[in-house]
């Protein structure tokens, strides 16, 4: 499974694939994946999580793969001590799933900067489904990557029956043979994609 899929970026573009154009694209949806899961730092596509590892160092947490489903449970431990489960509401909450936040209460002990765990576990369930702005994203990508080797064989994106797709605040408007992606921008990304995707790069914090 991957955030777009050959079919939508052939539609995007308004063509009808050849098997080895197909093939290339498929080859790119991993690539297109693991570049937006770096640029987001959040993981889009995950089986539920069993025990994630995470050393205390304060009393929020981040989990590694976001957004996120639920929160399944956490356990902590101190020294050679085994983990032992905390209990949701009153020794740790989820305060944000989008980020993944789960804030650990109470954080010291009776003493001074005598810390209440050393080491947690979390059991979660990222989110399975794909926000329509990020799987937008992902294809404008893809069709970036590919419109090079189109443009090569003559194959140029052609417009579409979609004159314009609007997502929240960021509309893509074909106005010729080349998709608004094909424009670079951060990291030699389409402006577009990038557009899409700072909403999920902001910064951790707690409200």
């Amino acid at each position: 499974m991957s955030l777009t899929t050959v079919e939508t970026v052939a539609a995007f573009l308004g063509l009808t694939f050849t098997p080895a154009q197909a093939e290339q694209a498929a080859a790119l949806l991993p690539a297109a994946d693991a570049a937006i899961a770096a640029y987001t730092d959040r993981a889009w596509l995950s089986p539920p999580i069993a025990g994630e590892a995470h050393t205390a160092e304060g009393p929020l947490l981040v989990l590694r793969q976001r957004p996120v489903a639920s929160v399944e449970g956490v356990a902590a431990a101190w020294g050679n001590a085994p983990p032992r489960s905390l209990a949701v509401g009153t020794q740790y909450t989820v305060r944000d799933l989008g980020r993944g936040l789960v804030l650990l209460s109470p954080w010291w002990t009776g003493r001074p900067n005598d810390r209440a765990y050393a080491t947690l576990q979390v059991d979660y369930t990222p989110a399975s489904t794909v926000p329509a702005d990020v799987a937008l994203a992902a294809t404008m990508l893809v069709a970036a990557w590919l419109q090079p080797s189109l443009e090569a064989a003559g194959s140029g994106a052609a417009p579409g029956p979609v004159v314009r797709t609007q997502v929240g605040d960021v509309s893509v408007q074909y106005a010729s043979s080349a998709p608004a992606a094909a424009t670079a921008g951060i990291s030699g990304w389409p402006p577009a994609v990038t557009a899409l995707l700072a909403p999920y790069r902001a910064a951790l914090g707690v409200a």
